[in-house]
């Protein structure tokens, strides 16, 4: 889970995501619900969310972002964190705050 403003989001792990839906991840506002396809690479985990938690600050601080901005700024910010950090530890925390009771 992580806090987006007063909002903690659930993190899930769907291996079924992408085929279903035809996206890698979804975030549902209504439920605070972040989704993630289990089938990406680490990579593609990562860009995915920093993505949709760009959606949810964007939602939650009235930034209204569009679909384009939002992917500008989650890639910017997947750049830094790569420069920061190993991707393998960026997974591993991003697993650790999943609901894996899903």
């Amino acid at each position: 889970m992580i806090q987006i403003g007063a909002h903690n989001y659930k993190i899930y792990f769907r291996d079924d995501l992408y085929d279903t839906f035809d996206y890698l991840g979804i975030v549902k506002h209504d439920t605070d619900v972040i989704l993630i396809d289990f089938t990406l690479s680490e990579e593609e985990t990562l860009c995915t969310f920093v993505h949709e938690s760009t959606h949810c600050i964007s939602k939650r601080y009235g930034l209204s972002l569009d679909e384009n901005q939002t992917s500008v700024i989650a890639e910017g910010m997947t750049q830094i964190l790569l420069q920061l950090f190993p991707l393998e530890d960026l997974i591993t925390a991003i697993t650790w705050v999943s609901d894996s009771d899903n």
